[in-house]
């Protein structure tokens, strides 16, 4: 049996929803900016991903097409999805349970991103950064949709 559940907030139901709306919506477009920015890399000259992975402490990069075409269409789909945020961000109240879904889903990548990464031989400061930002990433968003939904100032509580 399913309980009714309270209007969705928006941003005229008082402060303490409204500044984890904004949050929200900033949070999800910061994200949107850092995987777009994946997009140069669907086309980038092969000599610049050897480079990267070089730099990125990976050692040589693998000859072939399934890597090349790996990646690249790697980034392209990063980009998309970061498209995907920025629309979701532009009105958090009717996306939200589509934002609460993405929320979920980055806080279950964190730790499947670590076995991939620990896996695989990915460098040390990766295995723990990239799963780390990415459960982090999910982990706000599921805060401030908590937030949202019970009506929680962004500010500390003040005791009187």
């Amino acid at each position: 049996m399913r309980t009714p559940s309270a209007p969705p907030p928006t941003a005229e139901s008082g402060p303490a929803p409204a500044a984890w709306l904004r949050f929200q919506t900033l949070w999800l477009r910061t994200g949107a900016v850092v995987e777009m920015l994946s997009f140069p890399w669907s086309i980038a000259p092969r000599a610049w991903m050897e480079a990267s992975h070089e730099w990125l402490g990976m050692g040589t990069m693998p000859a072939g097409a399934v890597v090349d075409f790996t990646i690249r269409q790697s980034a392209f789909f990063y980009g998309m999805h970061g498209v995907l945020l920025w629309c979701l961000a532009g009105d958090v109240v009717r996306f939200q349970p589509i934002v609460r879904l993405i929320g979920w889903t980055y806080l279950i990548f964190g730790p499947v991103f670590f076995l991939i990464d620990w896996t695989t031989g990915t460098p040390l400061w990766w295995t723990w950064c990239d799963p780390l930002v990415t459960g982090l990433f999910g982990a706000l968003i599921l805060l401030a949709d908590r937030r949202i939904a019970s009506g929680i100032s962004f500010a500390a509580p003040s005791h009187v």
